[in-house]
């Protein structure tokens, strides 16, 4: 591999998590177990389709979406084919447009009616690759041998371009190569600190060198935003890791209990915590409509609130447990005021980094607070739980 791609494609990429979620979601096609060949009829609906060494050989008079570690596409015809792997190859294909993200893109033969959009740590186009429109590329090494009849755009570690543009050519990269076969009917546009044009090559438009931009207005006011919202995930984390340590010291009795309840009865806890969290707005709904009962109402939404770091909490105490016994193999109460602090800590930052991680983020933060909320409320039922008296 080469260098991390230095233009990023936000819309792509987002665009090709999508499909990744969408392929993992929808029921799958069958696969055949000794070629891995995806067995896939004539569709005239959408196709969705993954494994993890794949081989693609789909046709649809829509779109094709496919995911996994490997993939070979071999005469897939559709309308749009969406792919997300980490090693690309594809060959034999007939689309209007190609979405690809992944470690390696190889394209081989085939035709792409109109636009090609991909991102890679390395991508190459075969002199035998047909290109009806433009292409937009990203990567950390990018090598254009296929004719591009539309605009190209380009941006990566090292570009090399040996073929003919008839649009424009816009690079962005550390290192752009003009090959001697390349013949770039419309300008060159590039922002590189190297440029190098073989002999041969041909420019019949202007070369202009791209201008580094000037911080714009809405850039100011978006730095001004995120330093705002820095100091303020600061703060929560702040905030959250004190409220572990407090609860860790102050009512470790409680924290104990919840973790205990999390190891030895996960799924009630997590079920316990999905329960209050959907009666506790439904509840607080029909107090509101009652009107005299508002006051119930809002000490309902209030305590709610305040539960909810608590959930979270309990999740990390739990979590700094089970480091403590991954790392130091015990499973004992830790002893003294330092070590008590020190693994709920650990675990409450770590929670906080999970929490941090693009689309998953909140999904875990979501489950830790319910995993949390469900183990604290059938802790504090126990403790005041009034015991039952045999009759006389």
């Amino acid at each position: 591999m080469s260098s991390e791609p230095g233009h990023k494609l936000p819309a792509l990429l987002a665009t090709l998590v999508a499909v990744g979620l969408a392929t993992w979601s929808f029921a799958q096609e069958p696969v055949d177990e000794q070629s891995g060949t995806q067995a896939l009829r004539v569709a005239q609906d959408m196709v969705f389709a993954s494994g993890e060494d794949l081989r693609l050989n789909a046709r649809s008079s829509d779109d094709v979406f496919a995911a996994g570690n490997t993939v070979v596409v071999d005469g897939v015809r559709a309308d749009h084919l969406h792919v997300a792997a980490s090693e690309l190859s594809i060959a034999g294909i007939e689309a209007n447009d190609l979405i690809a993200a992944a470690g390696e893109i190889e394209l081989e033969t085939g035709t792409i009616a109109d636009d090609i959009v991909a991102a890679a740590g390395e991508i190459s186009i075969g002199p035998d690759f047909n290109v009806g429109g433009s292409a937009v590329l990203g990567g950390g090494t990018v090598t254009i041998d296929a004719p591009i009849p539309g605009d190209l755009r380009v941006g990566g570690g090292e570009v090399i371009l040996n073929s003919a543009v008839n649009g424009t050519a816009r690079f962005t990269a550390d290192t752009v190569v003009i090959g001697p076969d390349a013949r770039i009917a419309g300008d060159l546009e590039y922002r590189s600190e190297n440029l190098v044009m073989r002999p041969g090559a041909v420019v019949e438009g202007e070369t202009r060198i791209l201008p580094v931009s000037e911080p714009s207005n809405v850039v100011r006011v978006g730095n001004a935003a995120r330093a705002i919202f820095l100091m303020i995930g600061f703060s929560i984390l702040l905030s959250y890791f004190l409220l572990v340590l407090v609860l860790a010291f102050a009512v470790p009795g409680l924290m104990r209990s919840a973790s205990q309840g999390m190891r030895e009865r996960p799924w009630k806890s997590l079920g316990v915590g999905l329960l209050v969290a959907v009666v506790v707005p439904v509840l607080v709904g029909l107090l509101i409509w009652s009107i005299a009962a508002v006051p119930m109402a809002v000490l309902l939404v209030v305590m709610s609130i305040a539960a909810t770091p608590i959930a979270l909490a309990a999740t990390a105490y739990f979590t700094g447990e089970r480091v403590r016994l991954l790392i130091a193999r015990k499973d004992d109460q830790p002893i003294g005021i330092g070590a008590r602090l020190l693994w709920p800590g650990l675990g409450a930052v770590l929670i906080f980094a999970l929490t941090l991680i693009p689309i998953a983020g909140p999904a875990i933060w979501l489950f830790a607070m319910l995993f949390g909320l469900g183990a604290i409320v059938t802790s504090a039922g126990k403790a005041f739980a009034v015991p039952s008296q045999d009759p006389v």
